[in-house]
């Protein structure tokens, strides 16, 4: 491939992640005057303990936060961005940019919906008003790359997520070992009685 059609298909990705990047995005709530997404995307997608200012600002702002929350970890990584990465890094190293590349190859989508796993673990039982619609998620076909991702949030929610158990269990003796081990450890994480959790788990 030449260089000049590498470098189309690079630009043509950026302009899209800019698109993305300034396309209308639903109304969110705030704290502190800052949004709960830049909260989230300057913690990282896994907060070290000391981040005490964004878990503050997340319990602050509440069941407010779900909406968006739900919106943001209903994302799948499209495919183009891989196939934009791997061209990029075919270029002359004094032609790349670092920055750019790492913008390409995780997008501001992809990064709130990683950040959005350890919101529901900091919001706990509160975000049992998101259990129906994170069931939903997990019960639709064309949803089941996000299943993981599903059940970590309704094991951080723990023991209000129990209506989601008859879907997590359907996952339990699946064919992906990944994802049989995940519906296990959500199930125990919502279960706290050990008895009820090795019946579950038949």
């Amino acid at each position: 491939m030449n260089r000049r059609r590498v470098f189309i298909l690079v630009s043509l990705g950026a302009v899209v992640s800019l698109i993305l990047l300034l396309w209308p995005s639903q109304p969110e709530p705030a704290y502190q005057n800052r949004r709960l997404s830049s909260w989230l995307l300057d913690s990282g997608p896994f907060p070290s303990g000391h981040d005490q200012g964004a878990g503050e600002a997340i319990r602050q702002m509440g069941t407010n936060s779900l909406p968006c929350l739900i919106n943001w970890l209903d994302y799948q990584r499209p495919a183009w961005r891989d196939k934009v990465v791997v061209l990029y890094s075919k270029l002359p190293r004094a032609l790349q940019n670092q920055s750019l590349k790492e913008s390409l190859a995780s997008g501001r989508a992809q990064k709130l919906s990683e950040a959005a796993l350890w919101t529901f673990e900091i919001l706990g039982p509160s975000a049992a008003p998101a259990v129906p619609q994170l069931t939903r998620m997990l019960e639709d076909p064309g949803k089941s790359a996000l299943a993981g991702r599903v059940m970590y949030c309704l094991g951080g929610i723990g023991e209000p997520a129990r209506p989601a158990l008859p879907a997590i269990q359907k996952f339990i003796h699946c064919n992906d070992p990944v994802l049989s081990r995940d519906a296990i450890i959500t199930v125990r994480r919502i279960i706290p009685d050990a008895s009820e959790d090795r019946m579950l788990l038949r």
